[in-house]
């Protein structure tokens, strides 16, 4: 295991130090992988104070395959899509609303909605490689890296996720 490591859920005084070293020690990477995730320095804050919590009982699971540092990112990532899948279904409801109630000429809002719609019907791996892709601008070695991939099935998630993404829209139309 690790070196800081705990291996339980509960946190005891011994292994607060260690947490502590943890948490000074990769708090920048979380950050900056949760702000990518969320796009919201509210929410990224919000999921480095879930990330370093759920700590103790998530390196219980880790078997030190690869680095530490990819693992946490791919946790950060993991926990910052549900913030931020969670935060776009809040906002979806109150646009939902708005659109009923539109004028036809608010093409623009409503072309967007469809378009978070069919984002939300893809699979979580298809829609994490397209937001990482379109909208961070990660090439497909950040993406493969990010999340435990290899560059090719990034490449190959993006593709047919984005065929998905055309059929959804016609469909919607």
């Amino acid at each position: 295991m690790i070196e800081g490591a705990a291996s339980t859920g509960d946190v005891a005084p011994r292994h607060a130090d260690r947490l502590e070293r943890l948490y000074r020690d990769y708090e920048p990477l979380v950050r900056t992988v949760a702000r990518r995730g969320t796009d919201s320095e509210d929410d990224a804050d919000d999921v480095v104070q879930e990330v370093f919590l759920a700590l103790p009982v998530a390196l219980g699971r880790y078997e030190e395959q690869g680095r530490f540092d990819a693992w946490l990112s791919r946790l950060t990532m993991r926990m910052a899509l549900m913030r931020r899948r969670a935060r776009l279904r809040a906002e979806r409801r109150v646009d939902d609303t708005a659109a009923q109630q539109a004028p036809p000429h608010d093409a623009a809002i409503l072309a967007r909605l469809a378009l978070a719609e069919a984002l939300e019907e893809l699979p979580e791996n298809a829609r994490a490689v397209v937001r990482l892709r379109e909208i961070e601008g990660l090439s497909h070695e950040e993406i493969a890296g990010r999340l435990g991939i290899s560059r090719n099935a990034s490449e190959v998630r993006l593709h047919r996720a984005m065929k998905q993404l055309r059929d959804l829209l016609s469909d919607s139309r």
